[in-house]
């Protein structure tokens, strides 16, 4: 017998097994899954309100930042507008005089004499030779 007829015999008496059945999915991990997935995107929302209610919510001054205008000595202006530019402008003699008021508005306390501003003493040249 030569061995193509072996094994034609080995396959006809093959019989192949009957298959097991398919494994059971529990329908309790699906629901867990669901619960968890659902918890943290409703965190995820309260979260997400929490912030925007808090960054839209105007908080009322406290008593130290309402102090702070009363300590600078130079007065709040009103924003720089053109015609505030131009009325600078054509009130001083120079446009150096005038970029100059507008940068550095006048001081509502003016110094006694013999006192110098820190900032008089920090724009003079040191000269060393």
């Amino acid at each position: 017998m030569s061995e193509d007829e072996r094994l034609e015999r080995y396959l006809r008496n093959f019989r192949p097994l009957p298959p097991a059945p398919p494994p059971r999915w529990r329908a309790r991990g699906k629901v867990r899954r669901f619960l968890i997935s659902a918890v943290a995107a409703a965190a995820g929302i309260l979260i997400a309100a929490l912030l925007g209610f808090h960054f839209r919510v105007r908080h009322p001054p406290s008593a130290a930042s309402e102090n702070v205008p009363k300590a600078n000595s130079i007065p709040i202006a009103g924003p720089l507008t053109t015609g505030r530019a131009n009325a600078a402008l054509f009130r001083n003699s120079s446009v150096k005089a005038g970029l100059d008021q507008m940068a550095f508005p006048v001081r509502s306390n003016q110094l006694s004499a013999g006192e110098v501003s820190a900032l008089e003493l920090l724009g003079e040249e040191k000269h060393e030779y």
